[in-house]
């Protein structure tokens, strides 16, 4: 499914807001699906044809590539003062409701993957 974000803008939020809106129109109209995978649009895909149920979103893999034990600093634009997330030491990835991925400035909401879940509604 493919989304022009600009049709949904939250009041005067950030712009990356207008992906929580999207998704929950995502799972709106694919009700069955389990997982909702949310790509910016200048995604590079490597490897197309890696299964990411077996790869990234089966409990095993989780548990073996989640960040664990340690603290997780979140940096927000324009703000001076910081927040971190204490990451538990043993997560239950059956738990695990939202999958965000990292790099170098931290926290990177160009792609995440969503459960189709109550947490999520």
């Amino acid at each position: 499914m493919w989304a022009n974000l600009s049709d949904y803008r939250v009041d005067d939020q950030h712009a990356a807001w207008t992906k929580m809106a999207f998704l929950k129109d995502a799972l709106k109209q694919h009700p069955h699906a389990k997982w909702v995978w949310s790509l910016d649009f200048d995604v590079v895909i490597m490897n197309p044809i890696l299964d990411l149920g077996e790869y990234i979103l089966n409990p095993e893999a989780m548990t073996k590539t989640l960040l664990k034990d340690r603290l997780f600093t979140l940096t927000h634009l324009g703000q001076e003062e910081n927040q971190a997330l204490d990451l538990p030491s043993d997560p239950n990835p059956h738990d695990i409701n939202l999958l965000i991925s990292h790099d170098r400035n931290k926290v990177n909401a160009g792609s995440l993957f969503l459960l189709n879940s109550k947490w999520a509604d």
